[in-house]
């Protein structure tokens, strides 16, 4: 299964469009807050989700830093405000370790990795447990601060799990929410070295799920 993950504002709020062969499937909508308090998820003009900041378990893992706390954790509420899980990410050890992000939803837990690739760009492979479900990919390039992704998945249900999971990514690396950007182009390079979470990225994840694409 095959998604388009785009951003279609950035200024006064952020909003992002999920497609499936040029349908409208999913939508999001984050309001211009800067500390990041609450943001939802539709899917056919439905909620599905909402997300919300954590700010005890936030401040409290500030205070103590160590390699066991959940930095930047978000709840998750299904469409009747009832706690069904969270997302956050984590850290392997402070030294020579590495960044990953965990989501739980409905008591299952899903592990999931940053992969920096220089002109290949960035590749988010999600497990669940040992086995990869769903891969997250975003380009070099982006135009108005509006950044754009593609999403493959084994099903619908791993493509749910990429797309909740991709909303809460984009916020927490790339909002630049109150800026206004017309006409820029903005192009970036990153790597990753840490042969660990390289390995995580299996490179022939996409093919067996889209042959011949």
């Amino acid at each position: 299964m095959q998604l388009k993950f785009i951003q279609t504002q950035s200024k006064m709020k952020a909003s992002y469009q999920v497609l499936q062969n040029e349908l409208l499937v999913y939508n999001a909508d984050i309001p211009l807050n800067f500390s990041g308090q609450k943001f939802s998820l539709n899917k056919n003009d439905h909620l599905l989700y909402s997300l919300s900041l954590d700010r005890a378990e936030s401040m409290a893992n500030i205070i103590k830093s160590t390699t066991l706390d959940r930095h930047f954790p978000y709840n998750i509420f299904d469409e009747y405000g009832e706690s069904v899980g969270d997302i956050c990410s984590k850290r392997t050890r402070f030294f020579w370790g590495y960044s990953y992000f965990e989501l739980r939803l409905n008591n299952h837990t899903y592990t999931i990795y940053e992969v920096c690739c220089g002109k290949q760009g960035i590749k988010i492979p999600i497990y669940d447990g040992s086995e990869q479900i769903a891969i997250i990919e975003k380009g070099v390039t982006t135009y108005d601060n509006k950044d754009s992704y593609e999403i493959t998945s084994k099903d619908e249900c791993s493509a749910e799990i990429a797309v909740l999971f991709n909303v809460y990514y984009d916020f927490d690396k790339y909002g630049n929410y109150g800026e206004y950007a017309y006409k820029s182009k903005e192009i970036s390079y990153s790597y990753t070295l840490n042969k660990e979470l390289k390995s995580k990225y299996n490179k022939e994840f996409k093919a067996k799920i889209t042959p011949g694409v």
